[in-house]
């Protein structure tokens, strides 16, 4: 990932990832720990990739996720500052993202 290069290359080399982890999700759906910090992965990394590629409303429902899912929530509260942030800085600059081709 670089700030001059487009990100639609990564954003698809990703797209595998991104299914495993949805899929994580909706594979361990129990109450027990193993299952939430199973869930907890999931939601954390895909909170994580959707920021770096600057998509704000899917990491604020990912982080919503990792609130939800009861295992740790500072974590889902940090990405949801991190959203909003990101959200403003952007549209402070008029910008959709903050890569540039």
């Amino acid at each position: 990932m670089s700030a001059f290069k487009s990100i639609k290359v990564l954003e698809k080399n990703l797209g595998p990832v991104m299914s495993y982890f949805e899929e994580l999700k909706s594979k361990y759906k129990g109450s027990d720990k193993r299952d939430q910090k199973m869930r907890y992965s999931a939601y954390y990394n895909l909170a994580k990739l959707y920021y770096l590629l600057d998509r704000a409303d899917d990491a604020e429902r990912e982080a919503k996720g990792l609130i939800q899912n009861d295992y740790d929530k500072s974590d889902g509260e940090m990405f949801l500052r991190l959203t909003k942030t990101l959200r403003e800085d952007l549209t402070r600059q008029k910008m959709e993202t903050r890569h540039f081709e």
